[in-house]
């Protein structure tokens, strides 16, 4: 599941979180679910049945010392995705650095499923700890 809402940090961001099940990084034993908190700001409506974006798309991660907070903070999602452009769509989240290659396909798929990003590649920009999700899936 997903909720969002709109910030007033500019109107093209959301601010929302989707609830990952069966993700291997959850710290509770009775419930394998866990929320996901983000931002995103989009390029253009994503519609799943239209084929490909005309955008391209950036899913930004984090390392261990960092949150999402940081990639807005910066200044970075709004300069590659705010107010000046519709032409890039960025979503940046709070996936654990514990997160595994299996995770991060089930969060690609539970963004793609609830419309945040389309589901066709996009580029994942990785610094530090949160790296090993994508290592994980090499290997």
């Amino acid at each position: 599941s997903t909720t969002a809402n709109k910030s007033n940090h500019s109107k093209n961001l959301t601010k929302g979180s989707i609830q990952l099940t069966e993700a291997s990084f959850s710290s509770s034993s009775s419930s394998s679910a866990i929320d996901v908190e983000y931002y995103h700001y989009y390029g253009a409506k994503v519609d799943n049945d239209k084929g490909p974006p005309s955008f391209p798309e950036i899913l930004f991660l984090h390392g261990a010392k960092f949150s999402k907070e940081d990639w807005l903070q910066s200044g970075i999602l709004e300069k590659l995705c705010g107010a000046e452009t519709d032409t890039v769509s960025c979503t940046a989240l709070d996936l654990s650095v514990r997160a595994n290659a299996n995770d991060l396909i089930l969060t690609f798929r539970t963004l793609r499923d609830n419309g945040i990003i389309s589901g066709k590649p996009l580029f994942v920009v990785t610094p530090s700890a949160s790296g090993n999700a994508i290592v994980t899936g090499i290997n």
